[in-house]
C-alpha cells in the first residue's frame, strides 16, 4: 500500500544525464503518477546544475547532484575507518564469502568504499532534510547495490520510518565481475535493507549459494520491463537471414564467434547483419575481422549502426524486417535487449549463461546455445532456423511476443516493484 503523501528517492550513477541507466526512464514513467514527489540523486560528475537532462523526467521529479568523491585528504583519512567496528566485522566475514585472501588492494577497496558511503550519508542527510524528504511516506531506492546503499541504510537507522530498497543487476551481484573478486559490505547491507529486488532468478540463486539463504520475504525477483513495440508481419525470405546484434563491443561479448560462424554458412545463403553499439579497441578489431570475412564471403552484408539512443533502437526495431536477435556473450544478467526483441515478436539465439535461460525457452521463443558456443555450433543453429517453414516461424514469433506480454511488460512489472519499495520489514 503506497502511503499518501508519498515521496521516492532514487540513487543512480548517471540518469537522467547519461546513457548508463536507460530503462530507469521507463520505471519512472510508471512510478511517477503514483507518488507525490520523485527525487533522483546522482554524482555531481554525471551532470551539472542547469544542464539539460538527456532522458525524460516525470513532471513531479527533481534532480540532486552530490559530490561524494573523496578528496586527496579524505582518501588519506579513509584509513581511520579501521577504528570502526563495522569495518572489523567486514574483515571478519571476508574470507567466508570470497575465494581470495586479504591484500592491501582489497583493504583499500573496503576502506575507500566505507569513506565514500560516510561522505554520501552526511551530504544526503543535510540535503534531504532541507528538501523535506526525511519524513514518513518516503522510500529510498538504490538502482544499484553499491557502497552508496550504505548511506541509505544509515539514514534508515536514524529515521526508522523510511524504507530502503535496492535493485540487484549483474556486476553488483557477481563477485567475479569485480576487482579482486570482492563486493564490500554485502552481509551488512542485506540484513539492513527492507527489499532486495533481483532482476534474475540466476542472480538470486548465486547469492543464496555465496552468502547463505536470503530472507524470501525481503529478497525476491522483480524483472525489468519494456513497452510494447510494433509487431511487423515479417515473412521469411527463402535463403535470406536477417540478423541483429545489440551490444557495446567488448571481449566478453565474443562477437568474433559470430563473424567466424557466418564464414561457415553456405555461399548460396544471403546474410544481412545489423549491429547496434560501439566500443573501444574491441570495436575496431571486430570491424577489421568482419571486413576480412566479407572479402571472402560476398554473400554477407553488414550494417554498422554505432551507438543509438534507446528511442533510436526502438525505432529501428519497429521499422526493420528482422529474423533473429543473436547474442554470443560470455556473461549476462537478464538482457533488456531480448525483452525489446520479444516485445516485437523477434526470436532470440543466445548462450545458456546468466539469466538468459529465464528469457529464452529453447525451441519455443528462440534457441539456447551452450555456454561456450563455437562458431560451428552458432552456424548450425542459424542453418536450423533457415530450414523452418513459414508456420513454424510464425509460431516462434508469437511465442516470443507472448513471453513479453506475460513476464516483461513495463507497466505490470514496475507497478509491482513500486509496492515493494514502500513495504517495511523492520517495524
Amino acid at each position: 500500500m503506497i502511503p499518501k503523501p508519498s515521496r521516492i528517492i532514487y540513487l543512480t550513477f548517471s540518469y537522467p544525464y547519461g546513457g548508463g541507466e536507460p530503462y530507469l526512464e521507463d520505471e519512472l514513467k510508471v512510478v511517477g503518477p503514483y507518488v507525490d514527489q520523485v527525487l533522483v540523486v546522482l554524482p555531481e560528475s554525471a551532470g551539472r546544475q542547469g544542464q539539460e537532462a538527456a532522458n525524460h523526467l516525470p513532471d513531479n521529479a527533481s534532480v540532486l547532484l552530490l559530490n561524494s568523491e573523496l578528496t586527496p585528504r579524505e582518501k588519506m583519512s579513509a584509513w581511520l575507518g579501521l577504528l570502526h567496528p563495522m569495518v572489523w566485522e567486514e574483515l571478519a566475514v571476508f574470507r567466508a564469502y570470497t575465494k581470495a585472501g586479504w591484500s592491501l588492494l582489497t583493504l583499500k577497496t573496503l576502506l575507500s568504499s566505507y569513506a565514500r558511503a560516510r561522505k554520501c550519508f552526511r551530504l544526503l542527510e543535510k540535503s534531504l532534510g532541507e528538501r523535506g524528504f526525511l519524513v514518513p511516506g518516503t522510500a529510498l531506492v538504490s538502482y544499484w547495490c553499491t557502497e552508496y546503499l550504505l548511506s541509505l541504510c544509515w539514514l534508515r537507522k536514524r529515521y526508522p520510518f523510511l524504507t530502503v530498497s535496492t535493485r540487484l543487476h549483474a556486476w553488483d551481484v557477481y563477485f567475479e565481475r569485480n576487482s579482486y573478486g570482492y563486493l564490500p559490505f554485502r552481509k551488512y547491507l542485506f540484513r539492513s535493507i527492507d527489499q532486495g529486488l533481483f532482476i534474475s532468478e540466476h542472480g538470486k540463486r548465486y547469492l543464496n549459494q555465496r552468502l547463505g539463504p536470503l530472507d524470501s520475504n525481503r529478497f525476491r525477483v522483480r524483472h525489468l520491463g519494456v513497452w510494447s513495440g510494433v509487431r511487423r508481419s515479417v515473412v521469411p525470405k527463402p535463403g535470406v537471414l536477417r540478423l541483429l546484434t545489440l551490444s557495446f563491443v567488448s571481449k566478453v561479448k565474443r562477437l568474433e564467434r559470430l563473424v567466424d560462424a557466418l564464414a561457415l554458412l553456405p555461399a548460396h545463403l544471403s546474410i544481412e547483419w545489423t549491429h547496434v553499439g560501439d566500443g573501444n579497441a574491441s570495436y575496431t578489431e571486430l570491424r577489421d575481422l568482419a571486413g576480412k570475412m566479407q572479402a571472402a564471403c560476398p554473400n554477407v552484408t553488414i550494417r554498422w549502426m554505432g551507438h543509438l539512443s534507446k528511442a533510436e533502437v526502438a525505432q529501428l526495431l519497429d521499422s526493420t524486417d528482422l529474423d533473429l536477435l543473436v547474442n554470443t556473450s560470455e556473461t549476462e544478467g537478464l538482457p533488456v535487449s531480448m525483452m525489446e526483441a520479444f516485445a516485437r515478436g523477434l526470436p532470440v539465439l543466445a548462450p545458456a549463461i546468466g539469466g538468459i535461460p529465464e528469457l529464452v525457452d529453447h525451441g519455443r521463443n528462440g534457441w539456447l546455445l551452450s555456454g561456450e558456443p563455437t562458431p560451428t555450433e552458432i552456424a548450425a543453429a542459424l542453418e536450423f532456423f533457415l530450414a523452418l517453414n513459414q508456420r513454424e516461424v510464425a509460431e516462434l514469433r508469437e511465442a516470443a511476443y507472448q513471453t513479453w506480454a506475460d513476464r516483461f511488460d513495463a507497466e505490470q512489472n514496475y507497478r509491482q516493484s513500486l509496492n515493494d519499495f514502500f513495504t517495511s520489514y523492520h517495524d
